[in-house]
Formats: C-alpha cells, sequence, structure tokens
C-alpha cells in the first residue's frame, strides 16, 4: 500500500504540543493532560472483556486519513475519529467519507488552540462549531470530545457535558508524532495495550499509518476486540 498524504496548508504542526506545553508551564495555567481515569475526562474503561478502542486525532497539515481508512476496512475493524472543526471545513468529503464508511466522529474543537485556557465562552463556540460543521457534513451528531492537546479543567469538561458532549482522553499515546519510524510505534502499542484502553493516533503521522495495520493483527491475534469508543464506554456499564 502506498501512503500517500494529501497535502494542505502546515498550520498546525506536531511542534505545536511542545509550543503550548511550553505556555502552561510558564504562566502556571491550571491545566491537566490526562492520563488515566478521573472525575474530569474518561481515558479507559473497566471492563472483564478484551476490548479496545482505536480512536484517531485529525490535524491540519500532511493527511493520511484515506490509507487509514483502507487499512481500517481491509481488517474490518470501526474506530473513532476526534475531528477538528478548521480540517472538516478543509476536507468536507473525507469527513463524508468517515461516516459513510461507518466509523464514529467526535468533536477535537474547531481551532486547535489550548481550550482550557480559554473564557468558557470561547471554548462553547469552539465546540459548537465543530459539532455543527460534523453534523453538516456526516449526519452525525457528535457525541464525545477530546480536547486539543489533552489539556482539562473541570470547567471545560463541565461545559463540554452541558453541551451534550462527554470529555474523553486516551490511555496510550501510540507517540506516531515522534516521528521514531513504524517499529516503533508498533512497539510502543503493543507493549502497553490492555483491555479497555484507548489508543491516540494523528492522521497526519506516516508512521502512524504504517504502523496501523500492524498493530491491528498484533492485537488481533492477542484476542482483542476492537470497537468505536461509544461501544468501550457503554461495555463498562453492561452486564
Amino acid at each position: 500500500m502506498k501512503f500517500k498524504p494529501k497535502w494542505s496548508p502546515p498550520i498546525i504542526r506536531i511542534g505545536a504540543f511542545a509550543a503550548v506545553t511550553a505556555v502552561v508551564l510558564l504562566f502556571g495555567l491550571s491545566v491537566h493532560p490526562i492520563a488515566g481515569n478521573n472525575d474530569i475526562a474518561t481515558a479507559s474503561i473497566s471492563t472483564p472483556k478484551k476490548l479496545i478502542s482505536l480512536t484517531f486525532d485529525t490535524a491540519l497539515g500532511e493527511d493520511y486519513t484515506g490509507s487509514i481508512l483502507d487499512i481500517l476496512d481491509e481488517e474490518g475493524v470501526k474506530a473513532t475519529f476526534f475531528i477538528l472543526g478548521a480540517w472538516a471545513d478543509e476536507h468536507p468529503a473525507e469527513v463524508s467519507e468517515i461516516a459513510r464508511r461507518g466509523h464514529e466522529l467526535a468533536n477535537h474543537g474547531y481551532t486547535h488552540k489550548n481550550m482550557a485556557s480559554m473564557k468558557m465562552e470561547d471554548a462553547r463556540i469552539e465546540m459548537k462549531d465543530c459539532s455543527e460543521a460534523i453534523k453538516r457534513l456526516s449526519g452525525q451528531e457528535a457525541k464525545l470530545f477530546r480536547a486539543p492537546y489533552g489539556y482539562y479543567t473541570g470547567e471545560l469538561a463541565a461545559a463540554a457535558r452541558e453541551m451534550g458532549l462527554l470529555p474523553v482522553a486516551w490511555s496510550i499515546d501510540a507517540l506516531d508524532w515522534k516521528e521514531k519510524g513504524e517499529n516503533f510505534v508498533l512497539d510502543n502499542v503493543i507493549s502497553q495495550a490492555g483491555s479497555g484502553d484507548i489508543i491516540l493516533f494523528q492522521t497526519c503521522t506516516e508512521d502512524g499509518a504504517r504502523a496501523l495495520q500492524g498493530i491491528i493483527k498484533r492485537l488481533k491475534a492477542n484476542g482483542y476486540i476492537l470497537v468505536k469508543l461509544s461501544a468501550l464506554i457503554e461495555a463498562q456499564y453492561a452486564r
């Protein structure tokens, strides 16, 4: 399979992660990158079943969404895509295609700014504009929200819930954005994977796209069933 990205202006690139972290440390903002379940956002699920969810954050810049969708189809896996509103407006056909292939679309804000440091009025606009873009382009109602960079405050999480969005994060970061190669990504994910995990990938990295099929095959061989994030969350309450 050839991995050819669709090019778009590199407005948001991986260096933004470091930049936002530096701002947070410099100004002492009370925000939290979530690394496990707590009262702010769901990062993994407690379930006796061997269920795992693959999730993908869309980002402006290089785009491997088409390759990712083809691999998911080939492996018979459904996943959850956290859609950036600005990305949706630049890639309307891809938003529709994600939905057409049976995947779940979720809210990732509109501009990929640090929403935890925004005025809540502005954060609500970000979430509203993103949900409206998803609905307009795919027909789906977003039910899940992942804050850009995983930064939350209790106030942001509460605002999301008030808008009908469940705040979620992740338990395993594929680290595909580190550009250390597809084998690094595969080993990183497989070495940590367990029941109830939420795995985070980016749609803008070639390493993640190249590692994806191997990761899926290894997880299946280890007895895991890969489901949409909403299905994983529902499993926590199933008898």
